[in-house]
C-alpha cells in the first residue's frame, strides 16, 4: 500500500525512511489527472533535499507537521517496532544505541 507524503515526511524526519518511497509517491502522484506541480522534481535527490521537501508537501498538501498528535503516534510506532527488533535480536544492541541517540537528536 502506497503511503501518505505525511507518512513518507515523518520517516524521512524521524532518519528511518527511504528516497525511494519518496519517488514512488511522486510517480503515482504523476499518473494523477492534476498531479502536483512539484513532483516531478522529487527525483534523484539527497536524504536532506528528500527529507525538507517531502515535509514542505505534507504540509502544503495535508497541514502535516512531524511535532504533532499523529507525528506522536507513528513516532511510537517506530519505537515499538525497534524494541521489537531489539528484543528479538533482529538488531544489534549497538545499533539501537545508536538508532535511538539519532532520534532524541532529531525529537
Amino acid at each position: 500500500m502506497l503511503k501518505s507524503i505525511s507518512r513518507i515526511s515523518f520517516e524521512l524526519w524521524a532518519g528511518v525512511g527511504s528516497v525511494l518511497e519518496l519517488e514512488i509517491w511522486a510517480e503515482q502522484e504523476l499518473c494523477k489527472d492534476s498531479p502536483h506541480p512539484d513532483a516531478c522534481e522529487l527525483f534523484n535527490l539527497s536524504l536532506y533535499e528528500a527529507e525538507n521537501q517531502s515535509l514542505r508537501l505534507a504540509f502544503e498538501l495535508e497541514g502535516f507537521q512531524p511535532v504533532s498528535e499523529q507525528g506522536e503516534i507513528w513516532a511510537k510506532e517506530i519505537l515499538n517496532n525497534y524494541c521489537g527488533l531489539l528484543l528479538n535480536e533482529k538488531v544489534s544492541p549497538y545499533f539501537f544505541v545508536a538508532w535511538f541517540k539519532l532520534s532524541i537528536c532529531i525529537f
